[in-house]
C-alpha cells in the first residue's frame, strides 16, 4: 500500500472517531457522570445537663473561645485506622467545629449547675473574674479498639482575672480525658459515643471549676 493510502486510513479513521465522540457528548450530559449523588450527613453532641447540689457562688464566670491541635481544627469527624495513621469521612462530618459546640455546651452546663451567679458564653463582650479557656486535644473515632470507641481529651486553664499578679492568676490546669464506646461502626455511633465522653467530661469540669473559685473566694473574703 502507498504512502497517500496509508494517510487517507488514518485520516478516515479520525473522522470516524470524531463523529462517535461527537454523538456521545450530544446524548450524555458529562456533567452527570462527575455527580455521585451521596449527600452531606451532619451531626451535632447532645445530652442533658445536671444540676449539681451545693452553695451557690455570687461570682460572674466566663467560658472563652476555645482553640484546638491542627488536627481536630475543623469540621472534619476523624478516625483512627492504625497506628500513625488517621482519615476523615467524605461525606459525614460535624455540624459546627467542636471546638464551638463544646465550649458552648460546658458555658450552658456551668449556667444550668447552679452553682455560679453569672456564666457568659464565649460569644459575650462582658468582662467576668474568673474565665475558663480549654483546648481540643483529641477528638477522633477509633477504629483500631474492639468495639470502635470515641476518644475525647480536653485541656482546661481557669484564671483569676482580678488578680493583679500574673504568676498567681492561674487556678487550675488540667487535661480531661474520656473514651466511649461505639454502639455501632459508623458516624452517628460515634457522635452518639461523643457525647458521652463530653457529658462525663464536663461534669469533672464543672466540679473543679467549682472548687477552685469557692477556694479562692474563700481566702480573698
Amino acid at each position: 500500500m502507498t504512502e497517500t493510502g496509508n494517510r487517507r486510513i488514518k485520516t478516515g479513521w479520525t473522522l470516524l472517531l470524531l463523529l462517535v465522540m461527537g454523538l456521545f457528548c450530544g446524548c450524555v450530559n458529562l456533567s452527570e457522570l462527575t455527580q455521585t449523588g451521596v449527600e452531606m450527613t451532619y451531626y451535632t453532641l447532645e445530652y442533658e445537663p445536671t444540676a449539681a447540689a451545693a452553695d451557690k457562688i455570687d461570682r460572674v464566670l466566663k467560658v472563652n473561645r476555645f482553640t484546638a491541635a491542627p488536627l481536630f481544627a475543623s469540621k472534619k469527624i476523624v478516625y483512627k485506622q492504625k497506628d500513625f495513621q488517621t482519615g476523615e469521612y467524605l461525606y459525614h462530618q460535624w455540624h459546627v467545629a467542636p471546638t464551638e459546640s463544646i465550649a458552648s455546651l460546658l458555658a450552658r452546663d456551668m449556667s444550668q449547675s447552679g452553682l455560679f451567679a453569672v456564666v457568659l458564653d464565649p460569644a459575650a463582650a462582658t468582662p467576668a473574674a474568673f474565665s475558663v479557656s480549654g483546648n481540643l486535644e483529641v477528638c477522633l473515632e477509633d477504629n483500631t479498639r474492639r468495639p470502635w470507641e470515641a476518644v475525647l481529651s480536653l485541656g482546661i486553664l481557669l484564671t483569676d482575672e482580678t488578680e493583679p499578679d500574673i504568676s498567681k492568676r492561674v487556678l487550675m490546669q488540667k487535661v480531661y480525658t474520656a473514651t466511649e464506646p461505639c454502639a455501632r461502626k459508623n458516624p452517628r455511633a460515634t457522635a452518639e459515643a461523643m457525647s458521652r465522653a463530653l457529658q462525663k467530661i464536663s461534669m469533672e469540669i464543672v466540679r473543679d471549676v467549682y472548687g477552685a473559685i469557692k477556694e479562692r473566694t474563700r481566702r480573698s473574703d
